[in-house]
Formats: C-alpha cells, sequence, structure tokens
C-alpha cells in the first residue's frame, strides 16, 4: 500500500491564499490520505488532524495495517476526567505564582463545566469537542463583559489540556469573541467621596481606614484584604514587585499612613485578614457587607469597591499625570488606561491645551507674510 498525506486547504474558510501559507498558521487545514491499497483500491480519507508529524505516523501505521485508525481522541484524552483536569491545573497554576482570586475564578469556570458536562453525560476530556463548548457558552448568564473574560480564562485551560497531550487542539481558539461595549470607568464625584468618608469614619477605625486605603492606593478589595503589614513603608505603600525585583510603591497622604499604622492588626502579617480563613470568604464579607453598608448610609448610588479604583486613576488623570505612569501604579497597560479612562485623559489634554493658550496669549506674533506667484 503506497499513500500520501496532504494539507487539504479550504479557501473558503482559511484566510491564507494556499496550503503552504497556512501551515504557518495557529491552527492550519485539516490532513487528508490518499492512495491506492495492495487490492488496487483508491482511498482518500480525512485523517482529523492538523500535526503533520502525527499525520506521518498514521500513514505509517495505515501503510502496515491497511486499516484506517481511529485518531480523532487521544487516548489520554479519553481516559482523563474533567476532575482530574480540573486538578492539575490548579496545581500548576499554584506552582506560577497564580493569586487566589483568580484561582477561585478558575475553579468557579471548572465547577460549572463539570456541572454542564455531567448533565450532557460527558465525563471525560476529549469528549468536549467545540459544539460542546459552543452550548457550554451559551448556558453562561454573565454580563458581556464577564462573559468574555470567562472565555478567555476557558482558552487558557484548554491550552493546558493540549499541552499535556489530552486533546489535539484547542476547540476554546474557535469560540467567536464575545462582544463588549466600549465602557468608561465611572469614579466617584467629589460630593459622593466626601459622604462616604464622612459615613466610614463613624462606622469604626478598621472600616474607615480600609475604605482610605482602597481610595489613595487604587488596589483592588482582594488585594486590600490580604494586604501585608510590611508593606507599608514609612509613607510608601508598596503595591507590588515586578518581575526585575524592583518594588513599585505609592506615596499615601499622611492621614492614610498614620491610619494604617495605627489600627488594631490582625494578626502580625496582615493589616485586615487573619492568614487564616479564605481570602474569598474575607473579600465577600467586605465586599457585601461592611463596604455595601457604608454606601447604603452614605446614600450613593451604584456604588461598588472598584470605583475607587477608578477615582484614583481618574484623579490622577485630571492633575495631568501620564497615562503610563498611572498604568504602572494600576500595574495594568497604557492601552487599557487610555481605553476605560479616555474621556479623563481628554479632559486632562485639555487641560494643557487650556494653560498653553493662556501662556501663548501673552505674545503678539504677527503672522508670515507669504509672497503669491503671479
Amino acid at each position: 500500500m503506497a499513500l500520501e498525506i496532504y494539507r487539504r486547504h479550504n479557501s473558503a474558510k482559511c484566510s491564507s491564499k494556499d496550503s503552504k501559507q497556512c501551515v504557518n498558521r495557529r491552527r492550519p487545514c485539516p490532513i487528508w490520505v490518499r492512495g491506492t491499497t495492495d487490492a488496487g483500491s483508491y482511498i482518500r480519507e480525512p485523517l482529523k488532524l492538523r500535526d503533520w508529524t502525527r499525520a506521518e505516523d498514521v500513514r505509517r501505521e495505515m501503510e502496515l495495517t491497511g486499516k484506517l485508525p481511529k485518531v480523532t481522541l487521544s487516548e489520554r484524552g479519553k481516559r482523563t476526567t474533567i476532575e482530574v483536569w480540573r486538578d492539575k491545573f490548579v496545581q500548576n497554576a499554584r506552582t506560577e505564582n497564580i493569586s487566589e482570586e483568580t484561582l477561585r475564578k478558575y475553579n468557579l469556570l471548572f465547577k460549572q463545566l463539570l456541572a454542564f458536562s455531567q448533565a450532557k453525560g460527558i465525563g471525560f476530556v476529549a469528549e468536549l469537542d467545540l459544539p460542546v463548548i459552543q452550548d457550554f457558552r451559551t448556558s453562561w448568564k454573565d454580563k458581556p463583559l464577564s462573559k468574555s473574560k470567562k472565555q478567555e480564562r476557558l482558552r487558557g485551560v484548554f491550552k493546558f489540556a493540549v499541552a499535556q497531550g489530552w486533546i489535539e487542539e484547542n476547540p476554546a481558539l474557535q469560540l467567536g469573541r464575545v462582544k463588549v461595549e466600549r465602557t468608561q470607568q465611572i469614579p466617584f464625584t467629589a460630593d459622593e467621596m466626601e459622604a462616604i468618608l464622612e459615613t466610614a469614619s463613624k462606622s469604626g477605625p478598621e472600616v474607615y481606614t480600609f475604605v482610605l486605603t482602597m481610595r489613595f492606593s487604587g488596589l483592588r478589595i482582594s488585594d486590600v484584604c490580604k494586604l501585608p503589614v510590611d508593606s507599608l513603608q514609612g509613607d510608601h505603600l508598596i503595591l507590588r514587585t515586578e518581575k526585575t525585583g524592583i518594588p513599585v510603591k505609592v506615596l499615601l497622604p499622611k492621614v492614610v499612613a498614620t491610619a494604617l499604622k495605627t489600627i488594631r492588626k490582625q494578626n502580625t502579617d496582615y493589616f485586615f485578614w487573619n492568614g487564616q480563613s479564605k481570602l474569598a470568604s474575607i473579600t465577600d464579607l467586605w465586599r457585601t457587607r461592611r463596604i455595601k453598608l457604608v454606601f447604603d448610609k452614605a446614600k450613593v448610588k451604584n456604588a461598588h469597591p472598584h470605583r475607587f479604583r477608578h477615582t484614583f486613576a481618574v484623579e490622577l488623570l485630571k492633575q495631568g499625570t501620564p497615562a503610563g505612569t498611572v498604568a504602572a501604579l494600576l500595574g495594568n497597560t497604557e492601552q487599557i488606561v487610555i481605553k476605560h479612562y479616555s474621556a479623563w485623559v481628554e479632559a486632562r489634554q485639555q487641560t494643557l491645551d487650556d494653560a498653553v493658550k493662556k501662556a501663548n496669549g501673552y505674545h503678539d506674533i504677527k503672522p508670515i507674510a507669504v509672497a503669491i506667484d503671479t
């Protein structure tokens, strides 16, 4: 039996001009096999593979046995349960120092995927093909932005499954992008912030200090919950440490730094966390009870803790701080800051323009005479 493998280029589905170009794409066109059997019959079959090396192995096996082997699901993938997938993914994520808050989101994704799969009678990784995960995404009740972020996590867990050799390719890459309307992040107004701080000051030193820290550090609520005592150095608060080992610090107002130094600590290591309870639990406690109670008493509508972070960013931008500097403090990219805070970036530019116009207005500059050829 003499067989040949080839890549069957589909110009309607592949943006490459020909099969040679599509080889270099992340998801090249599928591979087929053709040739004549020892009995003289001509065959042409899809191998349901995109990897050329694996296709060569299948071709040699066919030439030896005369049969087309099943290659739609890897044997390891057929034996690997979703529970094992989850456990190995989380174990690997911990070695990469992924935050507990991010791990909580991945665990929630696996919990939903597991419940969905069990309802469909699916128990193994290799059974989760594109139609299945399309149905899974349809079951999501999240808002567009949350759905988009969840889909990115889904791609990440399937990427891990591919790396483990449980599946041939990542089906989540074939999911269309979730359309998310561009939104501007809304800070607290000066009046809202005054009402919040006034209410928080009457709620006890711990609540007041927590609110002050969120407002003047730009940290997320989960990061404030697990804020280490040794992150406060004088009036500077270490926000995080870059990969280079250089700490990123923010200078706190004197009253905020003093409040952190004088409140009763939960233990010797953290300001607001005892280090024993689950971080997700203490974060939910602050978000849904303590901070929410402050918002309710202050009568601030549509308030949520993340708006402290927005207020921190916007106030810096309004003062003329470059978007790159704000991004460094938030731990984001400059592009993300411009995307979410462009209205205030534009306001900053208008302020700069007004200042330049005012300064230039003192000069009586005559226009240049231009000679006109006749």
